[in-house]
């Protein structure tokens, strides 16, 4: 094998050693390699939401699910009583029913009667019209009217409004409750 001439006498040949990066400083390789420089893998793990703020999170599923309902169903609210049914389809998540504060209820929520297979673009105020609320019936595709709305987390509980936002409220007389016309809205909202 003939001798390359660039090298010197004595020189040996060595394969380039690919975990060597050039140019990078301790700290830009531990942040490549995802690790901290207090020993931590980065990035942290999350820590748990706290219960009102996962309830709240689970309902803004649910509401999203339910604008996507409606455009798949003529602008139409689903049937009242098979409401969770219906949204399923949209969530894949039987579980997003489940209040976190109440975890041995099979349904922490409800749907508002009233409003079953209503068209939303029919609803006068949605941004004051709750749809969905944490009821105190605790079974799947409950429904009913606002007196069983509950307050589970210290004192508040959490609103799904027609216009898809969601809000948490100390008393169902602290938001508006959506009848017929806007004028005849009872209650003040926050």
């Amino acid at each position: 094998m003939p001798r390359e001439e660039s090298q010197p006498t004595g020189w040996r040949r060595t394969r380039p050693r690919p975990w060597v990066l050039v140019g990078c400083t301790g700290a830009s390789l531990l942040l490549v390699l995802g690790v901290s420089q207090t020993g931590d893998l980065w990035p942290l793990p999350a820590k748990q939401l706290p219960p009102a703020a996962e309830c709240a999170a689970q309902l803004k599923q649910l509401s999203t699910a339910l604008q996507m309902y409606c455009q798949d169903h003529d602008e139409r609210l689903p049937p009242a009583d098979a409401w969770a049914d219906g949204l399923f389809p949209y969530t894949r998540r039987a579980d997003l029913l489940v209040c976190p504060s109440r975890p041995g209820l099979a349904s922490g929520y409800a749907f508002r009667s009233q409003f079953d297979r209503h068209p939303l673009s029919r609803i006068p105020a949605p941004e004051e019209t709750p749809l969905l609320f944490e009821s105190v019936l605790g079974v799947p595709n409950a429904s009913g009217g606002l007196e069983t709305y509950t307050t589970p987390h210290r004192g508040k509980g959490n609103v799904v409004f027609a216009d898809g936002h969601v809000k948490s409220y100390a008393d169902v007389s602290d938001f508006r409750t959506g009848t017929s016309t806007r004028g005849s809205v009872e209650g003040r909202a926050r």
